[in-house]
């Protein structure tokens, strides 16, 4: 059975005002064993202070949630 994966984005703002973007990946199911707490992996991609390496975000993140964590 293929799990429906749910992403959200947010924004968030320290303590000066900059802003920054977040994108949550959690496995989405109606099972009750699926629907507790689950261990939640902190993605951060590796880059510069011009970009950020498309390699090291989203495939990273899928593939702890492919393992039943969140990202």
């Amino acid at each position: 059975m293929r799990q429906k994966i749910e992403t959200k984005k947010l924004e968030i703002k320290n303590f000066n005002g900059r802003t920054y973007q977040l994108q949550t990946y959690t496995v989405k199911s109606n099972h009750a064993p699926l629907n507790q707490l689950r261990s939640l992996a902190i993605v951060v991609p590796g880059g510069s202070f011009t970009h950020l390496s498309v390699k090291e975000g989203e495939p990273v993140a899928l593939a702890y949630v492919s393992r039943g964590l969140a990202a």
